[in-house]
């Protein structure tokens, strides 16, 4: 998929040679309502692009989320 087609802001403004390296890599998801996208103190291991929805971040006092 050409990078004019995607929605999101951050990956249609990447210099075409940061694209290319990305897109071998990426794959469309649907995700359900709710769903987690990271856990605390977890590595990393997957990172979205939302084209559409919103995302939020939770943080409890002390920097524990609950």
């Amino acid at each position: 998929m050409p990078q004019s087609t995607f929605r999101n802001h951050v990956l249609k403004n990447l210099t075409p040679e940061d694209f290319a390296r990305l897109r071998p890599s990426m794959h469309r998801v649907e995700l359900a309502v709710k769903a987690r996208l990271e856990i605390a103190y977890q590595p990393i291991k997957q990172v979205y692009f939302p084209e559409t929805g919103i995302a939020s971040v939770v943080a409890a006092e002390g920097g524990k989320a609950k």
